[in-house]
């Protein structure tokens, strides 16, 4: 929920999608996620907030797109009250076959936790194959990966540089113990 928290606070995202297969997540989320989000000041009636495997879900949200967006996929076990589909345990490969049946052939895709990919995590798809799928959606993707985070974006599509874009302050979410 923090990503989303984060995109509606910049207001520079006019739908928000996010998608989680956790019952005990999803539970807590819709329970509370419109209500602390309200307490922090954030509008994120613009979020929707979908149940289930993303591989399976994806599909759906992209036929609600017609423009160019911003994929964050980061569907993976990562500790704690996350799970894993049965059928497999990243869904990367499966995610941006998705993302390469949309018309839009220019999508940013940011892919979270990409190091498990160099690193042979169990399930991870090698990092070339990762690359191969991206550049077969656009051969002109440049791929960037930093802090442990995959970046695809197509640069002549990128609009212009966001300082100039920028009216106001941007919130920064902090969450402090």
């Amino acid at each position: 929920g923090d990503t989303c928290l984060h995109m509606a606070g910049t207001k520079y995202f006019e739908n928000i999608f996010s998608v989680e297969l956790s019952k005990t997540c999803c539970d807590f989320l819709e329970k509370n996620f419109l209500q602390f989000s309200k307490n922090i000041g954030i509008d994120a009636s613009n979020v929707r907030l979908w149940d289930g495997d993303s591989a399976e879900t994806l599909p759906k949200m992209i036929s609600l797109v017609d423009s160019r967006c911003v994929f964050w996929l980061d569907a993976h076990v990562s500790g704690g009250v996350t799970v894993q589909a049965e059928e497999h345990k990243i869904p990367i490969m499966k995610e941006i076959s998705a993302i390469s049946s949309h018309p839009v052939k220019d999508h940013v895709i940011i892919i979270d936790d990409i190091r498990g990919s160099f690193e042979s995590m169990d399930s991870w798809p090698d990092i070339n194959e990762v690359i191969e799928a991206i550049k077969s959606i656009n051969s002109d993707y440049l791929i960037t990966i930093k802090y442990g985070i995959l970046f695809a974006e197509v640069p002549g599509s990128a609009p212009k540089p966001l300082y100039k874009q920028i009216t106001k302050p941007i919130t920064v979410l902090e969450h402090k113990k």
